[in-house]
């Protein structure tokens, strides 16, 4: 089987990624630049991918298909509209489709992704039976018809836990989310708890005693891996404020600080140019779930676990 390496290039904005080695289906992105847009879109490919990854397993098929997203930014977009085909490899029989998304975010991102990814293997199935490749590709379409929304299953107040490299468990709570799913504003807590903990253990944790406050795809909640603990009574969004973020624009050494809406994470209300570095601010990034486990990880690593109460 040919592999195409994960991979991450980063350059004047445009970021490119490819999800592990070439499988039967697989999906990648072209990122053009950073802004909410793509970064919602950045989401919901994230969460396509993990689905992807778990619907495939033992599927077969004659043509093994590469699917890359063309997210349009604020330094490049794509010079196409729609699906077009792009390479194809006879060794490896591995056929690369593009597909470039609206710049304006849908409402229902997963269901857009979803239908887009239905039409690609349409458009493949056409281009395979055309060239004489396959008689049909009816393996991917019912891997890919068998892919549903991942429901929502959080809200301002959730509760939740985020599991440590070297085990153990923090916390955090979600602080706001987007109108469009995808992104969360989070507090997140230590100490590192040997076990994941109940609801009223974490009744005395305040806004003040985070460790961490970021911007963070949803996946990690979605698909259970941060396993959902519930809401405590007389949550507040007064007592767990939106934070000032800093951007920084190295080209021209400006430094920003932005305010986000209340309302709509990913509403950006206010920017303001400063002459500090930014320091002791929250960079204006969206993490996603490895890296804050990651982070959160070498954080507590010199820290006793707490034992959670029986």
């Amino acid at each position: 089987m040919g592999s195409r390496s994960v991979r991450m290039r980063s350059g004047n904005g445009r970021k490119i990624t490819v999800n592990e080695a070439v499988s039967v289906l697989s999906i990648g992105a072209i990122i053009g630049g950073d802004t909410m847009s793509t970064r919602l879109w950045v989401a919901g490919i994230s969460r396509l991918m993990s689905q992807v990854e778990k619907a495939r397993v033992g599927v077969q098929s004659p043509l093994k298909l590469t699917v890359v997203f063309h997210v349009p930014g604020n330094v490049c977009r794509p010079e196409f509209v729609g699906i077009r085909t792009g390479s194809y490899s006879g060794k490896n029989a591995d056929l690369e489709v593009d597909v470039a998304v609206p710049e304006v975010v849908p409402d229902d991102i997963d269901t857009t992704l979803h239908h887009l990814l239905l039409d690609v293997v349409d458009e493949a199935e056409r281009l395979a039976v055309r060239r004489r490749l396959a008689a049909d590709l009816s393996s991917l379409r019912r891997t890919a018809a068998s892919l549903v929304a991942q429901p929502l299953n959080y809200g301002e107040g959730t509760w939740f836990c985020v599991p440590l490299e070297d085990k153990g468990w923090a916390v955090g709570v979600v602080a706001r989310t987007s109108q469009s799913p995808g992104i969360i504003l989070a507090y997140l807590f230590g100490p590192r708890r040997s076990k994941q903990p109940r609801l009223p253990e974490l009744e005395g944790l305040r806004a003040a005693g985070a460790i961490v406050i970021a911007l963070i795809h949803d996946l990690g909640l979605r698909d259970g891996c941060w396993p959902v603990i519930g809401e405590l009574p007389g949550w507040t969004r007064k007592d767990w404020p939106v934070p000032l973020l800093v951007r920084v624009d190295l080209p021209r050494r400006h430094t920003y600080l932005r305010r986000y809406s209340d309302s709509d994470i990913t509403l950006l209300e206010s920017e303001e140019l400063v002459d500090s570095e930014g320091g002791g601010y929250e960079k204006d990034t969206v993490y996603g779930r490895a890296l804050i486990e990651s982070s959160l990880t070498e954080m507590l690593a010199d820290k006793p676990a707490e034992t959670s109460s029986s």
